[in-house]
């Protein structure tokens, strides 16, 4: 017995002289077996998310798709990242839809340490056909994975009696519904706010919670010229953002009601919305797309126009081509009335900003529940708010909605 002691004593002894940190080890976020395109294309890329205990050794992690040549993978090196990386060993690999082929992909993610010692995990990924098809709703209690309904683009996410719940608040925390080819719909979402940050980082701006609407991913380039990187980070274009906003560093003030532009950080306030943690919300939002900018736009309630600075130089320096789409936007307690009135109304003209695309809800440095969803596509009775019919998230019709009760294919 004495022996095996002073052997162990040694082993231990010998282990803390070396000074080498625990192994690193990869763990991969949502399943090691995951979807695209069962509901359509929402973006150019699938999102690959995890993270690595024990970064601080970590030197070289990089990723394979199938057979191919392995690509470099950036992952955060401090806690906060830079934007998308929340923390400190978080990566997000955008595979691209197109390198996947139709049926079963592997995924293999591969990490070493300076000391030579490798970690390896693979993932796989079926690619498949299909649609998202409108109207739809989604009841989260019916769901067992978010995937099979969306598609997770940032953050760690689960699933909890209040809907679908960010697991660590952090930069634009999103989850994409729809498909590209999406256009002009209405949404409903339940919110429950549990906290908002108190902190957010230089980029970040202040916290902010609601629904991107034509969102379609993010880019390298574009218009804004963004800087390539892995992940990407260009966050336009898209359609625009109906939100609560608050104002950076000041979290424990009631946020703005606000519209945030798809072609560049133009920002419209609309009246500020105090909130209580953990009650519930309901969010409604609207895009359309417009012919003519109509003539009664200034005159309507809470409503006004914004424009891109957009000309075409062959053309007399004229704007042309240029994408009218009116946004609106209300939220109101839960279980109380319906507010009759939108609390904001913006006709977009721009070039840039995204006239098609799905909509993905959005957590910016909050923590937040988002209960069931309903999407409903517009027809000329739905466009106009005197005669909208307000459908609320729980009143399913099988008749006329597609409900996603579990893991829709």
């Amino acid at each position: 017995m004495l022996r095996r002691l002073i052997l162990l004593l040694a082993t231990l002894l010998s282990a803390a002289s070396c000074g080498k940190p625990p192994e690193s080890h990869i763990h991969v976020w949502h399943g090691k077996v995951q979807q695209v395109g069962n509901l359509g294309i929402a973006q150019d890329d699938f999102n690959l998310l995890g993270e690595v205990s024990h970064s601080d050794s970590l030197v070289s992690l990089k990723y394979q798709i199938n057979d191919d040549d392995w690509q470099a993978l950036e992952f955060a090196k401090d806690s906060p990242g830079f934007r998308r990386l929340a923390a400190k060993g978080h990566f997000n690999a955008d595979i691209p839809v197109e390198r996947l082929r139709d049926g079963v992909n592997h995924i293999s993610v591969q990490a070493t340490d300076r000391y030579g010692r490798v970690s390896n995990e693979q993932v796989t990924i079926n690619k498949l056909t299909g649609s998202y098809l409108l109207p739809a709703v989604i009841q989260w209690s019916k769901v067992t994975d978010p995937q099979s309904v969306g598609q997770i683009v940032d953050g760690h996410w689960g699933l909890t009696d209040d809907g679908l719940r960010t697991v660590q608040p952090a930069y634009d925390r999103v989850f994409v519904i729809g498909e590209q080819k999406w256009q002009d719909y209405e949404v409903t979402v339940d919110v429950t706010i549990h906290d908002v940050t108190t902190t957010t980082s230089d980029v970040s701006g202040g916290n902010g919670l609601g629904v991107i609407m034509r969102f379609a991913g993010h880019v390298n380039g574009g218009h804004r010229n963004f800087p390539t990187a892995q992940p990407k980070w260009g966050y336009q274009p898209f359609g625009a953002i109906g939100w609560l906003r608050w104002e950076q560093g000041k979290s424990e003030l009631a946020p703005q009601k606000q519209f945030y532009a798809g072609y560049a950080d133009h920002q419209l306030d609309f009246g500020k919305f105090p909130i209580q943690l953990d009650a519930t919300y309901r969010m409604k939002l609207r895009c359309e797309t417009l012919e003519e900018l109509p003539q009664q736009a200034s005159q309507l309630d809470n409503s006004t126009t914004v424009q891109e600075n957009a000309t075409d130089r062959r053309n007399n320096n004229r704007t042309v081509d240029q994408g009218i789409t009116r946004y609106c936007f209300k939220i109101w307690r839960a279980n109380h009335e319906v507010p009759s009135q939108w609390d904001w109304q913006v006709v977009q003209i721009s070039t840039h900003a995204l006239r098609r695309g799905g909509l993905a809800l959005v957590a910016h440095h909050v923590d937040v529940s988002f209960g069931d969803v309903r999407v409903t596509p517009l027809t000329s009775q739905t466009t106009a708010e005197s005669r909208a019919v307000e459908l609320e998230p729980g009143d399913a019709n099988s008749n006329s909605v597609l409900e996603f009760e579990g893991d829709a294919r």
